[in-house]
């Protein structure tokens, strides 16, 4: 169907499994990472883009009635939540994307939990992503509605206090976790699937803010998102993916739905706040 496209490589003597399936609405958003990190690992897949308009009636049959989910070709089982999908996906591939440590092992799932928690319901006009009412493992990926989700008239307000709360989160953690790296990546020479949970995040935030806030992070940093973008999946789905302003990604009035440029459209609603 018109909603759904193969993705991957021919099947490999490998792998024992048929074919999975990846079913996300279509956003940029827990199920962006998943893209990325399936074309990285070569697995072969179907990317099920979930129209809005079938969400309703999909929601009650699926586990956790959220997505995204993986639907796992050997059993046709759906496996709900992006940080057990990422795993799976992970222990398919084996390492590098799969670490052999346990302390790195527990570093990459810590990057997909931070996207764990929906920030939709807390978030409003005037309210604050980073409050104590906000789960600690919604704050973060509260880029997603904002970008995608929710009104522009209502993300615009909430994005300043948000980006402002992401500065920390980029210096503190990121840097620290790829200060004990010997290479570019959070895995060392070679991505581990977490690196692909924290590049969606920061992605997203560039979009948002035209790369601000990566520009004053430290080189490491943006070397690690540099070799991040320029894995030839990655770079391949960059290119490809449906564009800001298409009308393809984002909920209708968001502002990645709207418009074809979401950084400008924010710089302007804070010289407005500024000026006022």
């Amino acid at each position: 169907t018109s909603n759904q496209s193969w993705c991957g490589s021919e099947l490999k003597p490998y792998h024992s499994f048929k074919m999975l399936k990846l079913m996300y609405l279509p956003l940029r958003a827990r199920g962006e990472a998943l893209r990325m990190l399936l074309r990285h690992a070569d697995i072969p897949f179907v990317d099920h883009i979930v129209p809005f308009s079938e969400w309703p009636a999909l929601k009650p049959t699926v586990p956790n009635n959220q997505l995204p989910q993986l639907q796992l070709g050997s059993s046709g089982r759906l496996l709900p939540q992006s940080k057990d999908i990422a795993l799976h996906i992970a222990s398919l591939a084996g390492p590098p994307l799969l670490p052999s440590d346990a302390a790195t092992a527990e570093d990459a799932l810590d990057c997909w939990q931070i996207l764990h928690s929906t920030s939709v319901p807390h978030l409003a006009v005037g309210s604050d992503p980073w409050g104590e009412n906000v789960p600690w493992d919604a704050r973060l990926g509260a880029v997603n509605p904002l970008l995608n989700f929710l009104p522009a008239d209502v993300a615009l307000p909430i994005i300043p206090s948000y980006l402002a709360g992401a500065r920390g989160w980029l210096h503190n953690v990121v840097e620290l976790r790829l200060s004990t790296t010997p290479g570019p990546f959070m895995g060392g020479k070679a991505p581990h699937h977490g690196d692909f949970a924290t590049f969606h995040v920061v992605d997203n935030i560039c979009t948002l803010d035209g790369g601000q806030l990566l520009a004053s992070a430290s080189l490491r940093a943006q070397q690690w998102h540099g070799a991040m973008h320029d894995l030839p999946a990655v770079a391949s789905y960059l290119r490809q993916r449906p564009q800001a302003g298409s009308g393809e990604v984002g909920k209708p009035g968001s502002l990645i739905f709207e418009h074809a440029r979401p950084a400008d459209i924010v710089a302007r609603s804070l010289e407005h706040g500024s000026a006022g």
